[in-house]
């Protein structure tokens, strides 16, 4: 489906972005965006999100790969929410995170199945934002407390909300 008929390019004051699983059903019915289609989206928002949500969009590399080139746009992004995405594999978050900009003040990546693997590469990746205040982590039963100690020790000095529970 084209995006633009959605009129997003015109809403250049647009400072929060929810594309989570129910909105984009709104916007766009059940269809599954490809890659592309992730691009154009986010290609067509105003540089100054702020808030960007893609909470249970069933990413994967193939999805990431549209979307990671976009958020380097968001220079102005404080909060970006990833939680619930199960399907992302080590390599895919490692992109992903890595599009982001330092600017994060909070990051979600809560209940989305990592493994040791997945921390491995994520770990590193939160002590890129510096101004990190708030990460959530909750709901990664799966991980082992040598992987909870790696993610956890990858977290800047300035973290203020910590959420790691189930």
């Amino acid at each position: 489906m084209p995006l633009g008929p959605l009129g997003l390019g015109s809403l250049q004051q647009l400072k929060k972005a929810d594309f989570s699983s129910d909105v984009r059903q709104t916007l766009i019915g059940n269809s599954r965006l490809s890659a592309a289609g992730w691009r154009q989206l986010l290609g067509g928002l105003s540089a100054g999100v702020e808030d960007l949500s893609l909470k249970e969009c069933g990413l994967d590399e193939e999805k990431v790969a549209g979307i990671s080139p976009q958020l380097g746009r968001f220079q102005q992004l404080k909060k970006a929410d990833f939680h619930r995405n199960l399907s992302l594999s080590a390599a895919g978050w490692r992109q992903l995170l890595g599009g982001l900009p330092a600017s994060v003040e909070d990051l979600s990546i809560g209940a989305c199945d990592l493994n040791e693997e997945k921390v491995a590469v994520i770990a590193p990746q939160p002590g890129r934002f510096q101004q990190l205040k708030k990460a959530d982590f909750a709901q990664n039963s799966s991980l082992s407390a040598a992987g909870w100690r790696q993610l956890l020790g990858g977290l800047p000095a300035g973290v203020e909300d910590l959420s790691v529970g189930r």
